[in-house]
């Protein structure tokens, strides 16, 4: 009987068994998701497509996808919108051993990823990543806030020749900020709830053949105002599935995500603004920009009417203190005729002199002086009669 030490043996493998114990363990609790692929030639040896070989419950929790939906499939049945770009680039992976690290945005999932694709043998690739939706979205709140002061500081600094070209620029802003398609703005009176188009976003208005009514009561409008009834924001992420439009006509702008906010002054609302057709569904932050954006707008345009109206009044005070100096200073006026001599020498009754140079018109008659200067003139052409003077 012939005898062999194993002892070495039993004890690498459990080793072994040890040490993938503790990987799955680190395999099946790790916060980041992990997925391994292999990778799909066709007869020419080019990349195709790859196959999910395993995948980690963070995989999962992050995806929203099982593994019984993807293990064994490839990628091109699962998500056929895959990009050829992305099979090439873990096709290199795969091949070089060379790993990857790239931040992605998934359109199926509408998630950020930070990547980190690596090859643990030839021909396969995994991928270790993480959800950065809200990371990223923190940061693109934080450039919104900094290019939404840029362009107000620069709202207040240009110089725009009418109230039309300041609104429109505002206007722009919004739709730009927002990441939209198109947008509007109209006025409102609170008292006749009577609505005013005032202006559509140019890409609206290259596209939009309908007849735009310019001013309409609120009743008959659609949803879209639906911010001023409320006296809120309003946000339509499927506006074609809601109930309660009163639908547009043939050739006007096609609606299928909307955002809608009133414009304040004070507690009286004044207008309405709307943008639509973000590729992404509205949110908080789309509703604050714009608030915030649009609110300011109407402070400057206020600003701009109440100095229109200053500087108007201040015309108006210096044409009436111009024609009231017209009459003012020494005036040439002959001793005996009273006639008065204007600026270029010639002597014109007085009543010719002031009309001239003032609005003021004359009517004629006789001071209570000269009449009695009058009378005693004519009483010596008066008959005499017994017992008068």
């Amino acid at each position: 009987m012939t005898f062999t030490d194993i002892t070495e043996r039993k004890r690498s493998e459990e080793a072994l068994q040890r040490s993938e114990a503790r990987y799955r363990q680190l395999f099946e609790n790790m916060i980041a998701g992990f997925a391994l692929h292999e990778m799909i030639y066709d007869e020419q040896g080019r990349a195709v497509d790859y196959r999910f070989l395993e995948i980690n419950p963070a995989f999962e929790r992050l995806t929203g996808a099982t593994a019984a939906s993807l293990i064994g499939k490839t990628v091109r049945e699962v998500m056929p919108g895959t990009e050829q770009y992305w099979i090439d680039v873990y096709d290199s992976v795969a091949r070089t051993g060379k790993p990857v690290a790239y931040q992605n945005y998934s359109k199926e999932l509408k998630r950020h990823y930070d990547v980190w694709a690596f090859s643990p043998q030839k021909g396969q690739f995994a991928v270790v990543f993480n959800d950065i939706t809200d990371r990223k979205r923190a940061d693109d709140s934080v450039k919104l806030d900094e290019d939404r002061l840029s362009t107000l500081l620069k709202l207040t600094q240009m110089k725009f020749a009418t109230e039309k070209e300041l609104s429109d620029f505002a206007l722009e802003e919004a739709v730009r900020l927002t990441r939209s398609r198109g947008g509007y703005l109209h006025f409102f009176n609170e008292e006749e709830g009577t609505l005013q188009l005032h202006s559509w976003s140019r890409d609206v208005l290259k596209i939009c053949t309908a007849v735009q009514d310019h001013q309409y009561p609120l009743a008959e409008a659609g949803i879209w105002a639906d911010s001023i009834r409320t006296r809120g924001a309003v946000l339509h992420n499927d506006y074609q599935s809601l109930t309660g439009k009163k639908g547009y006509p043939e050739g006007h702008f096609h609606l299928v995500r909307h955002l809608g906010v009133p414009i304040f002054d004070g507690d009286r609302i004044v207008g309405v603004t709307g943008v639509g057709n973000k590729e992404e569904p509205y949110d908080e932050s789309d509703m604050r920009q714009i608030t915030l954006f649009m609110d300011s707008m109407w402070r400057i345009l206020k600003q701009r009417r109440t100095g229109d109206e200053r500087e108007k009044l201040i015309q108006e005070l210096q044409q009436a203190l111009a024609e009231i100096k017209a009459l003012s200073g020494l005036l040439p006026i002959c001793a005996s005729c009273k006639k008065i001599r204007d600026d270029k020498g010639y002597w014109n009754q007085i009543e010719a002199y002031i009309s001239a140079h003032s609005q003021a018109e004359f009517t004629h008659g006789i001071c209570p002086d000269c009449a009695e200067k009058a009378m005693q003139g004519y009483k010596q052409f008066l008959p005499k009669y017994p017992g008068s003077e």
